[in-house]
């Protein structure tokens, strides 16, 4: 294409030629690992060309591109934490050693081929240590020398090490000569390069195998419930302290799902606390729904700190976690046949039909207009009749919230303002998102507000929602006054209260 459209033929090209070719490869964007492999091309085929066919070859003094050098990616500071606490083990006096080693590279930034090279006598403790610090001598490439001042963590680990572990591994050298090496292997050798390192990659891991292994729990879990569902027999019950005879199917699906759960949150804690930055940020308090501009930021944060998270160079736990979130997401597709039979109408009637008192709850008493002030707020239920019994299922979905405010505050149509009396204006307790209770009124804002997931609605425009997850208003109840002076219903809720269903027609 390029020789076409340069009007060349390759036996006549020269390195001005090659020069023009490689700045068309840069111009359509490809990288210069791309542009190299190019380059490396022309110049096989060219020499192959100069050899058998005596053809000039301008590839001759042109040279591959130079590629930028990544730099590598530094560990945080609750990284190297997580590193160094993951080395010293209970019980361990091998982990001593690893833990001095891990404290004395990251408190002198020496490298580990000059930390295993130190002897007894390289590290030197001053008389007073009030004034002066511990210091230790390394010796580098071209065994050059540097004295390096020891941190007290390091110093701490250190005296650990020198105290409990190092005279056993000296006890376990042969012969009789004296070692005079700092770091002792298991034989009671000096320590070696290769060796140090593996203790260093260990520790790297140890606090990923932590979280990983909480995530793999938390599948066994899930494992646990699905098993529990599918094969335990509903019959099978078996005698446990305190608790008594239990159901083995109900148990292990509760204990499945409670296991997975759990480990799910607990990895989730772990990786927070151990492997992820912990810098605090501050943000001043705004209006519930964030501006345009913040909402961008909040996605470019989120996918910061995933990179700062390190998935990308933590395969380990994103493959622990996908497999256990994997599962638990599983867990309730398996339990789908417990949502028949359909419900039939019961999810769309309440108690409330026309002429039906409002009484307070708790307490069963007719409520008249003169009982509210402007801003007051009153829960109510329907009255029953002499002798019936209120169930919980019927005050799951009669509850109503009964607020006055001034009637030229309402900005509704005619029909639902014709649903109110004198200011006063009654909704659905029952959050259409998740049916929380909706429990929190702001008088200044004219706002109902439910505590659980946030949606906010706006009394005086029928409920309209304005922030949160709910996805319609609260159903209005129409109310007037009766012969006596008492608020009652006009009718019962036109649309179904609570959340949404598969059988809801809207």
């Amino acid at each position: 294409m390029f020789l076409s459209d340069h009007s060349l033929k390759f036996k006549a090209l020269t390195e001005d030629d090659i020069s023009t070719f490689e700045t068309s490869l840069q111009a359509s964007g490809l990288s210069s690992s791309s542009i190299n492999r190019c380059i490396s091309a022309l110049k096989s085929f060219y020499k192959y060309a100069a050899l058998e066919h005596d053809v000039i070859n301008p590839m001759q003094s042109i040279e591959r591109r130079k590629l930028a050098q990544k730099l590598p990616k530094a560990l945080t500071i609750s990284e190297i934490t997580a590193m160094i606490d993951s080395a010293k083990r209970v019980g361990d006096i091998i982990s001593l050693r690893d833990h001095a080693i891990l404290e004395l590279l990251y408190g002198t930034g020496a490298r580990v081929s000059e930390v295993v090279g130190i002897n007894l006598n390289d590290v030197s403790v001053p008389e007073d240590m009030l004034n002066a610090s511990v210091t230790v001598k390394l010796r580098g490439k071209g065994s050059k020398e540097r004295i390096v001042p020891i941190g007290s963590f390091a110093f701490s680990a250190l005296q650990e090490y020198l105290v409990r572990t190092r005279p056993s591994l000296v006890e376990k050298r042969a012969g009789s000569s004296v070692e005079t090496a700092l770091f002792l292997n298991n034989r009671g050798t000096r320590l070696s390069r290769v060796s140090a390192w593996q203790i260093v990659s260990d520790a790297a891991d140890a606090a990923e195998k932590k979280v990983a292994i909480l995530f793999l729990i938390s599948a066994l879990g899930a494992v646990l419930l699905i098993y529990s569902y599918i094969f335990v027999r509903e019959d099978v019950w078996f005698f446990i302290p305190v608790m008594g005879d239990t159901n083995a199917k109900q148990f292990g699906i509760g204990m499945g799902m409670a296991i997975s759960l759990f480990f799910i949150g607990m990895g989730a804690i772990q990786w927070a606390r151990t492997l992820m930055p912990d810098n605090e940020v501050v943000a001043q308090r705004h209006e519930f729904r964030s501006e345009d501009a913040d909402r961008e930021d909040f996605v470019a944060t989120v996918k910061e700190r995933a990179g700062v998270a390190g998935l990308g160079r933590r395969p380990f736990i994103k493959r622990s976690l996908g497999l256990a979130l994997g599962l638990a997401g599983l867990s309730p597709l398996v339990l789908l046949r417990d949502l028949g039979p359909l419900p039939k109408n019961e999810l769309s009637k309440t108690s409330w039909k026309a002429g039906t008192r409002l009484v307070t709850d708790p307490g069963d008493r007719p409520i008249r207009p003169s009982d509210l002030e402007v801003g007051s707020v009153a829960q109510i239920l329907p009255e029953l009749a002499p002798g019936q019994k209120r169930t919980l299922e019927d005050i799951g979905k009669d509850a109503v919230l009964l607020i006055r405010v001034r009637p030229a505050e309402f900005n509704l149509d005619a029909e639902r303002l014709s649903w109110t009396h004198e200011g006063i204006i009654a909704f659905s307790k029952i959050c259409s998102h998740m049916g929380c209770a909706v429990a929190l009124y702001e008088q200044q804002t004219k706002h109902l507000l439910c505590p659980c997931h946030q949606s906010t609605f706006d009394v005086t425009r029928a409920a309209k929602v304005i922030f949160g997850p709910a996805a319609r208003p609260l159903p209005q109840l129409a109310i007037t006054v009766d012969s006596e002076g008492y608020l009652v219903a006009q009718q019962g809720f036109t649309e179904p209260v609570g959340p949404s269903f598969w059988e809801r027609s809207s």
